[in-house]
């Protein structure tokens, strides 16, 4: 992994050479990446299994290129498995109620969990539907638990969220609560690959975009025919691309779970990272 890590890190070849060695000290190089462009849940597309997505996907590419650019759009292939996609705010709604949260004494009510509801999704998958471990099968009692291990495990917060450094640390608490041997492991670069091969491993993979915590549970590619933008946009060339987009559980409890265009995940650091879940 340092390896890698040293390897990605070539563009900040002028302050390795100011003496970064250390992996803290290459993560606060990958905090000052700019973030403007920064994959985020806007580039989200719900997705519709019906026809696998195929006219919310054909909208995207009409919109970002132009109705009149676009020729054909075909279905290639699509890999999915069934990682839950839990309800943020049903979830919290329970855990605030549980522990009267909500009580004018109290005014500390659980929020901002994108990342703990992600820390479910991947424990619930590995109990309840590989049956690695028992747990709790039912989704509300498991968030609890979770949330309330990580709180004690300190990698989290009530309210301000969960950082991203620490996301490992919630998932090796979430396991460790159950007696699972599993523990986080984070990963800055190498995103596309990372999310590829928990793909064909059938792994639950956390993913931090700019502003929220997802869970890789499928990939989807479709044959693209499209005038493509070169020269600045100045010119286009008919071309034919397949296009990818990785299928996630948002943890907003679409029924179906949504899609990012897998090339706006950058392949190098992009402020990102994905956390596994490891033996």
């Amino acid at each position: 992994m340092i390896k890698k890590l040293l390897v990605g890190l070539l563009s900040f070849s002028a302050t390795l050479a100011c003496g970064i060695t250390t992996v803290k000290e290459i993560e606060n190089e990958i905090h000052k990446v700019d973030m403007s462009n920064a994959v985020s849940s806007d580039d989200m597309i719900e997705y519709d299994p019906n026809n696998y997505g195929y006219n919310d996907i054909l909208n995207y590419y009409r919109n970002l290129y132009g109705e009149e650019n676009i020729y054909n759009l075909e279905f290639v292939s699509d890999v999915f498995y069934n990682v839950s996609n839990f309800n943020q705010n049903d979830m919290n709604l329970a855990y605030n109620l549980e522990y009267d949260l909500y009580s004018p004494d109290t005014k500390d009510p659980i929020d901002n969990t994108c990342a703990l509801i992600a820390v479910t999704e991947i424990v619930d998958y590995y109990s309840n539907i590989l049956g690695e471990f028992k747990s709790d099968s039912d989704e509300n009692e498991l968030y609890m638990k979770v949330v309330n291990a990580c709180l004690k495990a300190g990698c989290t917060s009530r309210q301000d969220g969960t950082e991203k450094g620490e996301i490992a640390d919630c998932i090796s608490a979430g396991f460790k609560r159950f007696g699972s041997k599993r523990r986080g492991d984070s990963n800055w670069y190498y995103l596309l690959d990372n999310i590829k091969d928990a793909v064909r491993w059938r792994s639950a993979l956390q993913m931090s975009l700019s502003d929220h915590s997802v869970v890789v549970r499928g990939l989807l590619k479709y044959k693209l025919t499209y005038n493509k933008p070169f020269l600045n946009g100045t010119a286009r060339l008919k071309t034919t691309e397949t296009v990818t987009f990785v299928h996630i559980s948002e943890g907003w409890g679409y029924d179906y779970g949504a899609l990012i265009p897998a090339d706006r995940i950058y392949n190098r650091s992009s402020g990102h990272q994905v956390t596994w879940a490891k033996k």
